[in-house]
């Protein structure tokens, strides 16, 4: 019986001191104020658009067009040999 008491709660010794914050929990801190930062500009930037969607764009306008192709080379494309034979 006097071994259940030995192990109980109280006899352990002196009480440890509670963990002190670290550089780690710092930088927790930071990356938790980054992401709130991030999802308050994302929220103004979102916000900027407007409310109803954009006019529907047709395929078919003339300005839509495509230029006509230029008209081939006078002479065919092929350079001319001077002086060679």
């Amino acid at each position: 019986m006097a071994a259940a008491r030995a192990r109980s709660g109280r006899d352990r010794g002196p009480a440890k001191p509670a963990a002190r914050s670290d550089v780690y929990t710092g930088l927790l801190a930071l990356a938790l104020l980054a992401q709130i930062a991030g999802a308050i500009f994302l929220y103004l930037d979102y916000s900027e658009y407007p409310q109803k969607p954009p006019p529907a764009v047709s395929d078919s306008s003339p300005s839509a067009k495509r230029p006509a192709p230029a008209p081939p080379p006078a002479d065919g494309g092929a350079e001319k040999e001077k002086g060679k034979q």
